[in-house]
């Protein structure tokens, strides 16, 4: 089960806010690493676009809706199949939850030329899944029909609809994990390097 999503793409001068205007982000005086490791890492203080589970509890219900509907074009999260929802627990962590299998939810933001995105999301051993992730690219002449139930059985053939596989599940425990997609190509993970290129990469104009 995904249940919080935290998405930056692409780091440039400004800001887009959703909502509730965050507050600056900085990396802290001491860490783990040394400064040279820190360095090496990709850290994007300023994302161009993002979604964030605490801030942003919002969600449509586009299931069985027309594409071009207002509500599902505008709208940041849209359910196409399932029951996706946005739930806060008892120790107020907040995120998008599914307890039905083969549920979509789709997640839009804005990207750069060269993307690159972050995924945070909780794992578990209580009663938590694995699940997917894919992208589609839209435009303002031209936009892809979102996915919905139908489409499901694709996520089982990556010739017809490349996707990357997190796991949700743990043996103890509850953490967050966080994955991150490279518009560079220089993920650690070759499949999510292929995701990248053929749906984001081979898309853009």
């Amino acid at each position: 089960l995904l249940r919080t999503l935290k998405t930056g793409m692409g780091c440039e001068g400004s800001t887009i806010q959703r909502e509730i205007v965050a507050k600056s982000s900085s990396l802290p005086e001491t860490t783990v690493a040394d400064k040279e490791e820190v360095e090496r890492c990709f850290v994007c203080l300023k994302p161009r676009d993002q979604l964030d589970a605490r801030t942003h509890n919002m969600v449509v219900n586009g299931t069985g809706m027309n594409n071009d509907d207002p509500s599902i074009l505008e709208s940041p999260v849209v359910v196409t199949c399932g029951d996706w929802k946005w739930i806060t627990d008892e120790r107020k962590r907040s995120g998008w939850q599914s307890d039905r299998a083969g549920s979509l939810i789709r997640f839009r933001l804005k990207v750069n030329e060269t993307p690159t995105m972050s995924l945070t999301y909780m794992t578990s051993h209580a009663t938590f899944g694995n699940f997917r992730v894919t992208f589609q690219t839209i435009s303002h002449v031209h936009t892809t029909p979102l996915m919905g139930c139908s489409d499901v059985e694709k996520f089982k053939n990556q010739t017809i609809l490349p996707s990357h596989g997190l796991e949700g599940r743990r043996q103890q425990f509850s953490l967050w994990d966080t994955f991150i997609f490279s518009g560079k190509l220089d993920s650690n993970d070759g499949n999510a390097n292929v995701v990248m290129k053929k749906t984001v990469l081979d898309k853009m104009d």
